[in-house]
């Protein structure tokens, strides 16, 4: 996109870039919202060339909540799970509505296998088809400590990382079959004080994932341990971040109306909400170093 995109009073909140429609390479689908925090309507639009939108079928279809969508290739669609509504896919023409989908805002790709999750349990569909068969014994219930929960997953190379509120695994397999099990968990080794509250922080960044906990920013690069990168402003971390300034009840992960992270290019920076009008920007660039200021909203 090489200039703004200028549409009714909203903001997005989540978007995927697809091979859908007709005569073209990349369609950028995105959801946008507007509204307040207690009454939101959301809709799918995209642009093919950047510097115009148009809604994704012709009588748009509105969704409520207050969660970040799921949005996610599978096979030849694209699907938007935001845990409220009925998930819909969208084919480049048609937005259709998924009866058979759990109606959950934590979801993943792996395998060929949709995932999602909630509370401290991952469900997972027929291998090639998450329309229309989730079958019942296809779970698998997290035993980890009391009152810890499922905040994120995200599909990497080798398997489905899952962030829990004070813990990690890793589900490890290429069948997904109940009665011939060929997969596995696998903890991963996290700090005594772990505490992850922030799903949409979790980035791809120099080919390794990076994600923010209340004591700051870490790093997977595959195995069973996360390395911590934000030494150099864990000033700046503790004067920041804060379990008040969240709502960790909601199952919805983003209970007001900013997000709190996002990935450009070689940039990683993470938004942070402190006041209604003061936005602490944290920033990692691709040679690792490190800028902190803050600015009005």
């Amino acid at each position: 996109i090489d200039s703004p995109i200028y549409c009714d009073p909203c903001y997005f909140i989540n978007m995927c870039l697809t091979n859908l429609g007709s005569g073209v390479d990349n369609r950028l689908v995105m959801m946008d919202r507007r509204g307040t925090t207690t009454a939101f309507a959301s809709r799918l639009v995209y642009t093919d060339n950047g510097s115009t939108i148009a809604n994704c079928e012709a009588s748009p279809t509105l969704f409520s909540g207050a969660s970040v969508p799921f949005m996610g290739m599978f096979k030849t669609k694209l699907y938007v799970s935001e845990g409220v509504n009925a998930v819909v896919s969208y084919d480049g023409t048609t937005v259709s509505s998924i009866a058979g989908f759990p109606q959950y805002s934590k979801c993943a790709v792996q395998q060929n296998y949709m995932f999602a999750a909630k509370a401290r349990t991952i469900y997972w569909s027929t291998i090639n088809d998450c329309e229309t068969t989730w079958p019942t014994n296809n779970f698998h219930t997290i035993n980890s400590e009391a009152g810890d929960r499922i905040i994120a997953i995200k599909s990497i190379g080798n398997g489905l990382l899952i962030f829990m509120q004070h813990s990690m695994y890793l589900l490890v397999g290429d069948v997904f079959d109940p009665i011939e099990a060929q997969y596995y968990l696998q903890r991963i080794d996290v700090p005594p004080n772990f505490n992850f509250l922030f799903g949409q922080t979790i980035v791809t960044h120099q080919g390794v994932l990076k994600f923010l906990t209340v004591d700051g920013f870490y790093v997977y690069t595959g195995g069973t341990q996360i390395i911590k990168i934000s030494d150099p402003i864990q000033q700046d971390i503790d004067d920041s971040l804060s379990t008040g300034v969240y709502d960790t009840t909601s199952d919805l992960e983003l209970p007001d109306t900013y997000p709190k992270a996002f990935i450009w290019k070689n940039s990683m920076y993470c938004g942070i909400m402190t006041q209604e009008t003061v936005r602490t920007t944290l920033v990692q660039d691709e040679r690792g170093k490190w800028w902190y200021f803050e600015d009005g909203w």
